[in-house]
């Protein structure tokens, strides 16, 4: 069986250790974050844009992406933090998903706000809604609700 050559690559073959990655999205996800809580001073064109793109995808919000950036950035970090904890990026996701859902914020909110509301009706996505949102308090502090 012919064995041929080796096809060569254009692009270069990068063998990072994981820790390399793990900190290169640290940085990446620490400075997204930077740049959309300067989206929300519109000193320019790009964070103004910005700015409109977050409050119409999350209305209100849109406050709330910065943190939810720097716990993503943070479940990537090599420090000893209680904000590593995957459960609180998790619960924490639960929560602004359930909030902006409750009260139909923005389009991602008033996506699976349309989607429960046809399912359940009103008075059941609420309640579905609610607790949720509750469910996220609860994975975000790792407590029980009996206690």
């Amino acid at each position: 069986m012919p064995r041929g050559r080796k096809k060569k690559s254009f692009l270069p073959q990068f063998k990072l250790k994981p820790s390399t990655v793990q900190s290169i999205f640290f940085i990446f996800f620490i400075i997204l974050s930077v740049i959309s809580i300067f989206s929300f001073l519109q000193t320019g064109p790009v964070p103004t844009k910005l700015n409109v793109m977050l409050t119409l995808l999350f209305g209100v919000g849109a406050i709330a992406i910065p943190f939810l950036l720097v716990l993503i950035a943070f479940l990537f970090a090599k420090i000893k933090s209680p904000l590593k904890e995957p459960n609180v990026f998790l619960g924490f996701a639960v929560m602004f998903v359930s909030i902006i859902s409750l009260f139909r914020q923005g389009i991602v909110g008033g996506f699976f706000s349309e989607q429960i509301v046809s399912l359940f009706g009103e008075l059941p996505t609420f309640i579905v809604f609610f607790f949720c949102f509750i469910v996220g308090f609860v994975v975000l502090f790792d407590t029980s609700i009996l206690q």
